[in-house]
């Protein structure tokens, strides 16, 4: 035997059992007969089967007994991808992010390649898309002041389109609407109709076929608006004489309302509430001599405090200290005083009516009568005269009606008149009344 050739022999012998052993199995057809084709079996499984709008769902395909070939992926019959598929039999797609809210079925096909001799087959699964969620970015330019113009900046954050619409509310009240872009962009301008602070605003996205609704609860930093204070008053003021000072508070947006104080050289002597941005103020009686009048506005939710002053002049007393009752017809006004210091009132009077005008001079008490009746007007009453000028006296009286020449006083004044005025005190009747 040529030895060169023995390796050769070897390597035939090997050949030609290891295909007999094939055919024992049924692997390899006998000389002249064609193979039977391969059944394969696709399976096909979801990382979800339900999935937001937005949100991408992957699809794994297993083929048993596959060789080469591809995957046709399809959802709702129209064809996404077609991955080749190795002797692994597997692949990973992911399928769009696009897909509309509602049901879906992907199918996979496996393609065997031609020549391969295996066979088709194919699965398919149903899965949801469901509405998304979105998210919001606010911006706030600029801090608004009440009454003023205040901006808000937003935008819907989401991968698709969120066309739609978007409301910004107070309380409950809707301030603004806006038609939001396909893009999310929505910008409010409006005025700052609420209260100064930091009050909690509202946005409200009314969703679509895609998002679902959502809100957004927004701190917007808001400062009071300034107010103007008007204070109105008389410039001089009679001896013992009160008066009333009106003021008036504007601002901007709603009537300012709250609380007003008179100051009268520094002291609070007055508080009111203002009503329709207006209240008026009383002004004591004031010793002789300039006063500065001060009043102030203590602001509220949506204004800031404002003031204003102004200057009034008292007269002085024009009574002597010797007086012990004083009579100022000009001002309609009495009062009893020691040593030139008030010591009762002044209280309001009427005098002598024309053709009947109580005389201006210095007079003395001489009489005190305390159930008087007038003889010379028809018996008419005069409980508690003290008489101080021949028929005239201070007595009860209407203090709306015109005398004959005495001094009317209210009852209770009258009677103090009566209790306090002794026989001898000096009465001085100064000024002219002024009807």
């Amino acid at each position: 035997m040529n030895l060169r050739y023995a390796p050769t022999a070897a390597r035939r012998a090997i050949m030609t059992v290891a295909v007999s052993m094939l055919l024992i199995i049924g692997l390899v057809p006998p000389a002249g007969a064609s193979a039977a084709p391969t059944a394969t079996s696709t399976s096909l499984t979801l990382s979800a089967v339900t999935v937001p709008f937005g949100h991408a769902d992957r699809a794994t395909v297993t083929v048993l007994h596959s060789v080469h070939g591809a995957v046709a992926l399809t959802v709702d019959g129209r064809l996404i991808a077609r991955p080749v598929i190795g002797v692994a039999g597997k692949v990973t797609v992911t399928l769009p992010s696009t897909l509309k809210v509602g049901r879906h079925v992907v199918r996979a096909t496996y393609v065997p390649t031609a020549g391969t001799n295996r066979l088709g087959s194919s699965a398919a699964k149903a899965f949801d898309v469901i509405k998304g969620a979105v998210g919001w970015w606010v911006s706030v330019p600029y801090a608004p002041v009440y009454a003023g113009p205040a901006a808000l900046n937003v935008r819907i954050l989401a991968s698709g389109a969120v066309n739609g619409q978007a409301t910004l509310s107070y309380a409950g009240h809707v301030l603004q609407r806006r038609t939001v872009g396909s893009d999310g962009r929505v910008g409010f301008r409006l005025v700052a109709t609420w209260s100064a602070g930091s009050p909690r605003l509202t946005l409200n996205y009314t969703g679509n076929a895609s998002y679902n609704p959502s809100s957004r609860v927004v701190t917007v930093r808001t400062t009071k608006a300034p107010s103007t204070l008007r204070l109105s008053a008389p410039g001089t003021l009679g001896f013992g004489v009160g008066a009333l000072a009106s003021v008036s508070v504007s601002g901007a947006g709603a009537v300012p309302t709250g609380l007003v104080t008179l100051y009268v050289d520094g002291v609070a002597r007055s508080v009111h509430s203002l009503s329709g941005g207006r209240a008026t103020l009383g002004i004591p009686a004031l010793s002789g001599g300039r006063h500065t009048l001060l009043a102030r506005y203590a602001g509220d939710s949506r204004h800031n405090p404002s003031q204003q002053s102004a200057v009034i002049t008292a007269a002085s007393n024009r009574c002597p200290a010797t007086a012990r009752a004083c009579v100022d017809l000009t001002h309609s006004l009495t009062w009893l005083q020691t040593g030139g210091r008030v010591s009762y009132g002044p209280v309001p009077i009427t005098s002598g009516r024309p053709g009947y005008r109580s005389h201006d001079g210095t007079f003395s008490v001489f009489w005190k009568d305390i159930n008087h009746h007038s003889s010379e007007f028809n018996n008419a009453p005069m409980p508690y005269s003290v008489f101080f000028d021949g028929g005239i006296a201070f007595h009860e009286g209407s203090l709306a009606v015109e005398s004959h020449g005495c001094i009317h006083l209210s009852a209770s004044a009258a009677q103090y008149y009566f209790g306090h005025l002794q026989v001898g005190d000096q009465v001085v009747v100064f000024g002219y009344a002024p009807y």
